[in-house]
């Protein structure tokens, strides 16, 4: 590695490898995206699972519902992530 953290840019300039500069700068683009979108925890519930036919449910509090504009009816999306934890939205209109 190099000692500024980062191999400078003149470097794969001088060997006329601009490809690789390229590749090398959306790289860092896209790291310093993903780091954006971490989510930060806000409240944290303990909810009870229940049974409801063949299917697990989770009750969520109506204020969260309402104020992610869910209600009786609305459909959500839910994202598995690999890090074993589900994300709940509201669905698009396309969804």
């Amino acid at each position: 590695m190099h000692p500024w953290g980062l191999m400078p840019p003149y470097f794969y300039i001088e060997n006329g490898n601009l490809g690789e500069i390229l590749k090398y700068y959306i790289v860092i683009l896209l790291l310093k995206e993903v780091k954006k979108m971490e989510k930060k925890v806000v409240e944290r519930l303990v909810r009870k699972v229940s049974l409801e036919g063949s299917s697990l449910a989770v009750h969520l509090p109506k204020s969260w519902g309402a104020a992610q504009g869910i209600g009786k009816g609305s459909k959500v999306v839910l994202e598995f992530l690999s890090d074993g934890s589900i994300l709940i939205r509201r669905a698009d209109k396309n969804e």
